[in-house]
């Protein structure tokens, strides 16, 4: 589905971001590798999808896609910092890649770690997604999947087991956004890793419509 994908990361090969930014950041994941949606860190969901790499600490900045089977509108981007931890490793920097790419054009220094909300398109790309989520998430960024009038909210098992017990029994029963609430969670928490956490969050998001997404959830998570 990375084809969907294309004509935001034609807008930010245009914003000529070899001669926008440092010399030390360098275009990543798709901007880069266009076959293929990159390795993520551990605790970073697989909806971060790179795209400059800053080249210390595993800081980069992604395009945020919810979904890339049903990409309709430009994906926000996000500043990710992996080492930070939840709720701070991911913060919003433009509400579109169109407004990304006016920022790298505009030559000024890109919102990083310590002051992305004292820019503007920050701020309306947080204000854009508060308005958008139907759960939240300890990521920050929440989830967009429709909720239904038997969701019910509860706290996630502690242990890999009781989990998936518990995302099981609300996929079968169509509470998609609590499920995805609980595998996020886990993700950004690091509680679980190893091959079998791996696979079990790659089969729910092969379970939402996501293979590419399960597809990394192999590759980082374990």
């Amino acid at each position: 589905m990375l084809d969907r994908l294309e004509p935001f990361l034609a807008v930010l090969r245009e914003a000529d971001i070899e001669n926008a930014v440092q010399d030390w950041v360098r275009p990543t994941g798709p901007l880069a590798t266009p076959s293929t949606l990159g390795v993520r860190y551990s605790s970073i969901p697989p909806e971060a999808i790179p795209l400059l790499d800053l080249g210390v600490d595993g800081c980069h900045y992604a395009a945020w896609v919810d979904d890339l089977g049903t990409l309709c509108a430009s994906p926000g981007v996000v500043f990710v910092s992996p080492m930070d931890g939840y709720p701070d490793a991911i913060q919003w920097v433009a509400p579109s890649t169109e407004a990304f790419a006016d920022l790298l054009r505009g030559g000024e220094p890109l919102p990083g770690r310590d002051d992305a909300e004292d820019h503007a398109q920050a701020r309306a790309a947080l204000n854009q997604r508060t308005g958008r989520i139907s759960a939240s998430t300890l990521d920050g960024l929440g989830v967009v999947e429709s909720r239904t009038s038997a969701e019910r909210e509860g706290q996630a098992a502690h242990d890999l087991e009781g989990l998936r017990d518990q995302v099981s029994a609300l996929m079968n029963s169509g509470q998609r956004a609590t499920a995805l609430v609980f595998v996020r969670d886990a993700i950004a928490t690091g509680a679980h890793g190893g091959p079998r956490f791996a696979e079990w969050v790659a089969g729910i998001y092969v379970a939402l419509g996501r293979p590419e997404y399960g597809a990394v959830a192999l590759r980082s998570y374990s």
